[in-house]
C-alpha cells in the first residue's frame, strides 16, 4: 500500500506509516495524529483481526476515516465492515 500512497498527486504533503503487526497498530493512534487508516480485515492468519482493530480505532478517534480492504468476496464481509464503523 506504501507504494501505491506514494503516488498521491503531492505526497511530501503527507506521512505514511505502515505496521503489519496488529498488537502495535492502536499504539500508533496515541503516538500520531491520522486523517485516514487502510486496515485489512485479515493479519494473516488472524481472520478478524481487522474488525477488532476497527472497533479500537473508532473509539480511540470517532473522526477517523477508516477503509477496510479483504480479498473475501462476499458481500456480507463489507456489510459487516460498514456496520462495525468502516468509513468504507
Amino acid at each position: 500500500y506504501k507504494k501505491l500512497l506514494q503516488r498521491w498527486p503531492d505526497p511530501d504533503s503527507m506521512q505514511i506509516f505502515s505496521e503489519s503487526n496488529p498488537d502495535k497498530v492502536a499504539g500508533l493512534i496515541d503516538e500520531e495524529s491520522f486523517h485516514i487508516a487502510l486496515l485489512d480485515i485479515s493479519f494473516g492468519n488472524l481472520t478478524e483481526k481487522g474488525f477488532e482493530l476497527l472497533d479500537i480505532l473508532r473509539k480511540k478517534d470517532s473522526r477517523l476515516e477508516i477503509i477496510m480492504i479483504s480479498s473475501h468476496r462476499t458481500f456480507d464481509t463489507a456489510r459487516k465492515a460498514l456496520r462495525v464503523g468502516a468509513s468504507d
